[in-house]
C-alpha cells in the first residue's frame, strides 16, 4: 500500500516534471530490478535466447516511448525522479511476485488487492487531509473521480497479473519483461490508430524488438 501511494505520486510529479516518455520508460524498466530479484532469490534459470529476449525487452520500452529529441533531454534533465520511478515500480513487483509464490492461495488474491489499496486509500487520505489543512491543496470532485476511473483498471491488472504468474506457466523473470513490453508496444499502437500519433522510425525499431524479444522469451522458457 505504501508503494502504491508512493509510486503514483512520483509518476505524477515525473510526468509534470520530465513528461510521460522518461515516466513510461522508468516504470516499465523497473524489470530490471524485477528480473536480478527473480534470479538471485528465486533461483529462476536464464537461456542464452532468453537473455537476449530480455535485453531486446529493455531496448523496446525505450525505443518505443521515447516520442522526441526533447524527451531524451527531459530524461537527462531530472534523472533521479525517473530512477525513484523505477525503484518504486521494481519494489511493487518484487512485492507482488514474492506474494504470488510465497503467502497467497489463488482465492486470496482479490482480498490481499483490497487491503493493498484500501491503506493505500487510508495513507493517501491522510496526506490529502493534512494538505488541505496546511492550504497546500484544495479538494476537487473532478480528482475523486479521475482517481476512481484510474483505479478500477489498476486492480483488474494487478489482479490478472497475480493470475498471469500463477497459470501461465512462464518464470517471473519472463513474465514481467513480456507484460511490461506489451503495455508499452499496445499503447504505441493504440496512440497510432485512435490518436494518430506519428511513429518514428525508432519507435517502429522499438516495436519490432517487442516482437523479437516476445517470440524469444517464450519460445525458449518452455
Amino acid at each position: 500500500g505504501i508503494a502504491f501511494v508512493l509510486g503514483f505520486y512520483m509518476v505524477g510529479h515525473t510526468i509534470q516534471k520530465a513528461g510521460i516518455a522518461p515516466a513510461t520508460v522508468a516504470s516499465k524498466l523497473s524489470m530490471i530490478v524485477t528480473i536480478i530479484a527473480a534470479v538471485f532469490l528465486y533461483g529462476d534459470k536464464l537461456n542464452i535466447p532468453m537473455i537476449v529476449g530480455i535485453v531486446f525487452a529493455i531496448g523496446s520500452v525505450f525505443l518505443t516511448s521515447v516520442k522526441t529529441p526533447e524527451d531524451l533531454k527531459s530524461l537527462g534533465k531530472v534523472i533521479k525522479l525517473p530512477l525513484y520511478v523505477l525503484a518504486i515500480s521494481g519494489v511493487i513487483e518484487i512485492g507482488l511476485n514474492y506474494a504470488q509464490m510465497r503467502l497467497l492461495r489463488p482465492d486470496e488474491y482479490p482480498l490481499f488487492l483490497i487491503v493493498a489499496f484500501g491503506f493505500a486509500g487510508v495513507l493517501g487520505a491522510i496526506s490529502l487531509l493534512v494538505s488541505r489543512l496546511r492550504g497546500k491543496v484544495i479538494f476537487e470532485k473532478k480528482a475523486l473521480l479521475a482517481g476512481i476511473i484510474l483505479g478500477v483498471p489498476n486492480y483488474g491488472s494487478l489482479y490478472f497479473i497475480l493470475k498471469g504468474l500463477n497459470d501461465a506457466g512462464l518464470q517471473s523473470s519472463v513474465f514481467f519483461p513480456l507484460t511490461n513490453i506489451s503495455i508499452v508496444g499496445c499503447a504505441s499502437l493504440a496512440g497510432w490508430l485512435i490518436f494518430k500519433e506519428q511513429l518514428s522510425k525508432m519507435n517502429l525499431l522499438g516495436l519490432a524488438l517487442a516482437a523479437c524479444a516476445i517470440v524469444l522469451m517464450t519460445y525458449f522458457s518452455q
